[in-house]
């Protein structure tokens, strides 16, 4: 069980500072906790403990589920933006590349040359997104995950 330990002086420095309801956590505990779970061995079980101040365990679980389920709708949703706009930006880009080639043999080689790096550019850029944004939501999704299942101690 991988412990991470939560220092505590009072119980509203657990929640956002802004929601008078304490319904989110707060960004620096976010922070830590997402930090802290970097050093966690694969497939350990999260045990979070407070010392310091006395929390109402039950309202603090319930703020991390609420948390959890938003932040991981926010990620999908982002997810599947960047997905269609890559394969827009793929689609682009073939597009423009055949119209290069095709210009080639019909109007000045340069304005062919000028379409076909248009194009070439496009599909880099939904390479890139392929290779590095998506692979880093799925990460940022994968510590949400991990969140779904911890105890309080």
């Amino acid at each position: 069980m991988f412990e991470i330990e939560v220092k505590v002086e009072q119980e509203s420095d657990l929640y956002n500072h802004f929601d008078s309801r304490e319904l989110m956590p707060s960004d620096d505990l976010i922070a830590y906790i997402s930090n802290r779970l970097e050093e966690r061995p694969l497939g350990e079980k999260i045990a979070l403990s407070f010392t310091g101040a006395e929390i109402d365990k039950e309202k603090f679980k319930r703020a991390m589920d609420d948390f959890r389920k938003i932040q991981t709708r926010k990620l999908v949703k982002e997810r599947q933006r960047a997905l269609a706009n890559s394969i827009r930006l793929l689609i682009t880009g073939i597009i423009f590349v055949i119209a290069g080639i095709t210009l080639a043999g019909v109007m000045n080689e340069v304005v062919a040359a000028v379409v076909s790096t248009i194009g070439s550019f496009s599909i880099w850029e939904a390479a890139n997104k392929w290779l590095q944004v998506l692979p880093a939501l799925r990460m940022k999704s994968h510590v949400y995950e991990v969140l779904s299942d911890y105890t309080l101690h």
